[in-house]
């Protein structure tokens, strides 16, 4: 089985990378890979990509799930794991429709 930095980064080279990046780390987080691997996997993409020179935007992308993982947004847009301080159980919170 891939590792999660394996799983990400095809998410990241998938021609729609944004809804694709979201919806595995979410899957993942639904397959009980804790929020640390996630974390881990989504900071070593972001090093990846920092180094490859990607702009401001870019960046973003893998930003703005890091956030949802850490609850750094609006609660509609949190990504739950069971690692989490706040975790109900396994349940996960999909990205809303036209957000991506």
């Amino acid at each position: 089985m891939a590792s999660p930095f394996e799983r990400v980064k095809t998410a990241w080279y998938s021609p729609d990378r944004e809804r694709e990046l979201n919806s595995l780390v979410e899957q993942m987080a639904a397959e009980g890979v804790t929020r640390g691997e996630l974390d881990a996997a989504l900071g070593q993409l972001l090093e990846e990509v920092r180094a490859a020179g990607a702009d401001e935007v870019t960046e973003e992308i893998i930003l703005f799930v890091c956030d949802r993982l850490h609850g750094w947004c609006m609660p509609a847009y949190h990504i739950t794991t069971r690692s989490s301080p706040d975790a109900r159980g396994p349940d996960i919170t999909p990205t809303p429709p036209g957000t991506v």
